[in-house]
């Protein structure tokens, strides 16, 4: 950073800070006990380590990694159970539909293909 830049950065600050103390000095005894009295106990508490109810002890931040992983974790299981239905048999039924389609004879499917048609409809009725 330049100098110029830190010198505009501390007359900004040294004029917050200006406008904040003529602000307190408007302010009247009883506001400043009890700011006095706040203060002070933020202090005690910071010294002790301990944190207000609606203060986490921890950051948020630090269980949301743990939960991210379990999550993906679970995830990757679900979609592993709903992917694998049947192992080993997919494959062998896969590669002997390969061996039919790439077969260079023609298939008897063709030659009955009336009969195969009027299957269904005869199992459906009777």
């Amino acid at each position: 950073m330049s100098n110029a830049s830190l010198d505009d950065d501390a007359q900004l600050v040294e004029g917050i800070r200006r406008r904040l103390d003529e602000d307190v000095a408007g302010l009247d005894s009883a506001t400043l006990s009890r700011l006095k009295q706040a203060r002070q106990m933020a202090l005690a508490v910071a010294a002790r380590g301990q944190h207000p109810w609606w203060q986490p002890s921890r950051p948020v931040g630090d269980w949301l990694v743990p939960a991210g992983a379990f999550a993906s974790v679970v995830a990757t299981a679900v979609a592993l159970t709903l992917m694998v239905s049947e192992p080993g048999n997919n494959v062998a039924r896969e590669v002997d539909d390969l061996e039919l389609l790439t077969a260079g004879e023609e298939l008897e499917l063709y030659e009955n293909l009336e009969f195969y048609l009027w299957l269904p409809d005869r199992e459906q009725t009777g």
